[in-house]
């Protein structure tokens, strides 16, 4: 594939800087992405602006063509966790009396759980491009 990726870039570059180019193509973290724009071929994805998955709205933020990754937010019910004492039944604890079971940490005597409040928050994920959705064109 290096000989056919020479044989290409040579069309753009002499022939005794093709090591030098190669050398920095691969010394991005996208190798493919680089030599696409080094001949004029890269064309950015475009992807679906929204997409929802088990009735969550997920929103497309950006894209980072060098780590092909996607960025993308979406909103849900604020999650805290606490310590309680072992052996507390969990099925008493609700968002509401949380605190009157919250202890602090000591190795060994408490476990933890995780409380969901009323309170949403934004969460902001990256994801490989190749989990997102894409707009054909």
């Amino acid at each position: 594939m290096e000989k056919l990726i020479k044989c290409a870039l040579g069309t753009k570059f002499k022939t005794e800087q093709l090591d030098s180019v190669m050398e920095v193509i691969n010394a991005t973290p996208n190798p493919s992405v680089a030599v696409e724009i080094l001949l004029g071929l890269y064309e950015e994805p475009f992807f679906v602006s929204r997409r929802t998955v088990r009735d969550i709205e997920y929103i497309f933020q950006s894209f980072d063509k060098w780590s092909n990754q996607v960025s993308y937010t979406y909103t849900r019910n604020k999650k805290i966790t606490i310590y309680i004492k072992k052996g507390t039944d969990k099925s008493l604890i609700n968002k509401d009396n949380y605190m009157d079971f919250k202890v602090p940490y000591k190795d060994g005597e408490i476990e933890h759980m995780v409380i969901t409040l009323d309170e949403t928050e934004e969460i902001t994920e990256r994801c490989h491009a190749d989990n997102w959705p894409i707009l054909v064109p």
